[in-house]
């Protein structure tokens, strides 16, 4: 037996151009396009939601990537905002008769999705995981006078996160589970008493 029978098996490449071309239309249709047509707000709305949803369209179908970070991924944008209702101002939380988060958060963090996809395409697993958690909650930091709660809530998520995917992965024999899951649970606590 040669060495090269032991290697573990290569995944293949992510598809990204994909998600790229989505991303892409998603800014300039959500972003662009109401500073330069003023009446263009709510194209600019529907265009995000409708880019963002090509996004998780190739995400789960298009895009190579192991099914963990497929479904993963769609968790974590699902559980975010749902998290973020709870630490946001109230006038945000219950903006547009409590769809102005889901409007704002669901293009960017879409975007965040695909520029984690294109930023970490030959980094190591556990690297992805972890910071495709961190790549998604990033997308929220766009208020300074929040970034102390958005900071502490990411921790909180990456780390509690990590720690309970490293365990199910290694089915508890690893140690580094329980730190991260400690301090991620250490975060939400100093979220929540401070």
């Amino acid at each position: 037996m040669t060495a090269t029978q032991f290697a573990a098996p290569r995944r293949k490449p992510l598809r990204l151009w994909p998600g790229v071309v989505a991303a892409v239309l998603l800014c300039l249709i959500r972003y662009v396009s109401p500073l330069i047509f003023s009446e263009a707000g709510a194209i600019a709305i529907i265009g995000g939601i409708l880019g963002a949803l090509a996004i998780v369209v190739w995400w789960l179908f298009f895009s190579r990537a192991p099914w963990l970070e497929r479904l993963g991924a769609l968790v974590v944008m699902v559980v975010a905002p749902i998290v973020m209702l709870r630490i946001v101002h109230e006038s945000i939380a219950t903006g547009m008769m409590g769809m102005l988060l889901p409007l704002y958060s669901v293009p960017a963090m879409s975007v965040a999705l695909v520029a984690w996809a294109v930023a970490t395409q030959h980094f190591s697993s556990g690297l992805r995981r972890t910071s495709l958690v961190a790549a998604i909650l990033l997308a929220w930091a766009w208020e300074p006078d929040q970034a102390r709660t958005i900071g502490l809530a990411m921790t909180g998520l990456v780390f509690t996160v990590s720690g309970l995917v490293d365990a199910i992965g290694s089915k508890g024999k690893h140690i580094g589970w329980a730190p991260l899951t400690l301090i991620g649970l250490s975060s939400f606590a100093a979220l929540l008493l401070g």
